[in-house]
């Protein structure tokens, strides 16, 4: 179907692949933090991230938080109306390492 193109198996699946294991090789323990992670990319990132056994962090918009979690985040943080300093000590909370 053409259809798949535009999923796991298309752009998307190809860049999140790519992207984590060949560029950024995460071990297991580690923490992956992805910025839009309810994305195309970003909600493949998180899912292939768990699998390598990372903690996941996994930021979003206030609507879209509990799809953040459907997805496998361990931690989803809301960036909604929150200025970098308020960011940065939620997700020094989320990942204390």
């Amino acid at each position: 179907r053409h259809s798949w193109y535009f999923g796991a198996l298309g752009m998307p699946g190809a860049t999140a692949y790519y992207g984590l294991l060949e560029i950024c090789d995460p071990q297991p323990g580690e923490v992956v933090l992805v910025s839009s992670c309810t994305g195309a990319v970003g909600s493949l990132v998180g899912q292939i991230a768990k699998i390598k056994g990372c903690k996941t962090v996994g930021l979003t918009s206030t609507s879209k938080l509990q799809l953040a979690r459907d997805c496998g985040y361990d931690e989803v943080i809301d960036y909604t109306n929150k200025d970098v300093a308020a960011l940065i000590k939620e997700i020094r909370q989320a990942a204390p390492q």
